[in-house]
Order: C-alpha cells, then structure tokens, then sequence
C-alpha cells in the first residue's frame, strides 16, 4: 500500500509539472521576428504606408502598442485587427493593406506581451478582451462618429468573440471571426492530442490558473456569443474540418453570416457585410 501511494503521488507530482511546463510554453511570450527568406508583396506595401504609433496603458498598468493608419480620403469607418498566437501585429499586415485599399482607417494593437507591448504572458482573449475595449474607447474619444468593426484571427478571433456581449457603444457596427475557437480549453486538447497523457489539458488549466489567474474553461468565446447581439461575420478555412467555427454560427442569436475563405483573403462576400452593417 505504502508504495502504491508513492507511486500515485509521483504521478501526480509528474502530471502537474507536465502541465505546468506546457502551460509555460503554450502562453509565455515568444519573440517573432519578419522571415527572410521570403518577402509578401502586401506586408511590404503595408509597412510603406504611414502610421501612428498609439498606446494603452492597460489593467495590470502596462503598456500596449497598437499602430493606427489612417485611410488615403478621411472617413470615419475604421476596423481593428486582432492577431493570433505567437505572432504580433505584422501577421495581419495582408490584412491591413485589403482594407487599407477598400478605404478604411484600420488600427493593429499587438497583443498583451506581443510584439511592442508590454507583459509577461498572454491569456488566449482572456485579459486581451480588456484591452479591446480600451482600444475602442480610444477610437471614440478620437472620432465621436467613428465606426468601428473588429476583427480577429485564431486568437484575434477569440478576443472578438469574448467581447461581443459587452456593453459596446453604438459605434461598434459588427465582429468578424476568422478561424476561431469555441474555448480554450477544447482548443488547447487539440493542440495537445498528439501527447498522450491523460488530462494534460486539465493540468495546463490548473496550472495557467496558478500562474496566470485564469483557468482555460473561463476562455469561453462560445458562451459570448451566445449572448451576443453585434452582428458577427464567422470566416473558415476551406479545409473541411473547422467544426467549431460551425459551433460559434450556430451558437450566434441575430444578425449572422458564414464564409469559407482561404487565409487572408478579402472577398466581395466580406466587403457586402461590412457594408450591410454600415462599416
């Protein structure tokens, strides 16, 4: 008995280091740097262009960095980018430089502990939904008439999602969600099912609990927009197996639309959405 319970306390002891080790990985900062070896004619052209470097200084009192270009004719339709994991603000400069063409002004935050802001860890939306929100505020107290659309990518899209049901100002017209997830925690199981070790999903949420102050199953982007009445653009990657993306359209009350696109494209389908829900 006495080593059977040795036994079972050192697999304890190795299952939550294993989770504390993957949750370390998974959300501390990595830097990213631009490729060499290949050069995107758009991210190019995108960093031509001329932009304001803005800040926030957020709840935990750091400062994020956000870079806002304004469009070539002055208007008030402006769309924020989200990216995702492990990446900053440049993974969206394809992005940047369709709406840029299409008119719009379009700000790009790096992300908490992304890029040029500030942080010691992200949070896969959970704090970054905050700091959407003080982007916003900054946009109105710059243009009251501003319209704001907001969009997100894999993470991006998760900070759209959880910020879908707050209590937006009438400027925010509409979200659109490219690739994103139902929570963390069952995008997290995925990622880790290569592994093979039993509840190393659930180790890794009580772990980023410990060390973070939040547990995956509080990342619930499915749950906002359930209740969420901004309407919401949902964008797949046609490659047939985003069932959660499927889950986020069917779980979304009210003004709704789907797409299949491939990454980064900006279709005549998107641009008719943004239109309808004047942005």
């Amino acid at each position: 008995m006495f080593i059977f319970f040795n036994l079972v306390l050192i697999l304890g002891i190795l299952w939550l280091v294993a989770g504390m080790v993957t949750a370390l990985h998974l959300f501390h900062p990595v830097a990213v740097a631009p490729t060499t070896t290949t050069v995107d004619p758009a991210a190019q052209a995108f960093s031509q262009l001329p932009a304001e470097k803005w800040t926030l200084q957020n709840q935990f009192n750091l400062t994020e960095t956000a870079w806002y270009v304004p469009a070539a004719t002055a208007t008030h339709k402006t769309l924020i980018l989200f990216h995702g994991r492990q990446t900053d603000h440049r993974s969206l400069a394809t992005y940047g430089v369709h709406f840029h063409q299409l008119g719009y002004n379009v700000l790009l935050p790096d992300n908490l502990a992304t890029g040029a802001s500030q942080g010691g860890y992200t949070s896969a939306g959970y704090f970054e939904q905050r700091s959407a929100c003080g982007w916003i505020d900054q946009l109105i107290a710059a243009d009251s008439q501003v319209a704001i659309g907001l969009f997100g990518t894999d993470v991006g899209a998760a900070i759209v999602g959880l910020t879908s049901d707050a209590a937006l100002p009438t400027n925010v017209k509409l979200g659109v969600l490219a690739n994103g997830y139902t929570t963390a925690y069952v995008q997290v199981r995925q990622r880790l099912a290569h592994r093979h070790i039993p509840g190393l999903t659930t180790a890794v949420s009580l772990a980023t609990q410990f060390l973070y102050g939040f547990a995956l199953e509080r990342i619930n982007p499915l749950a906002h927009v359930k209740r969420s009445r901004l309407p919401l653009l949902f964008i797949e990657a046609p490659t047939g197996d985003d069932t959660m993306t499927a889950q986020l359209y069917a779980a979304k009350p009210g003004h709704k639309a789907r797409l299949t696109l491939p990454h980064n494209q900006v279709t005549a389908d998107v641009r008719q959405f943004l239109a309808h829900y004047q942005l």
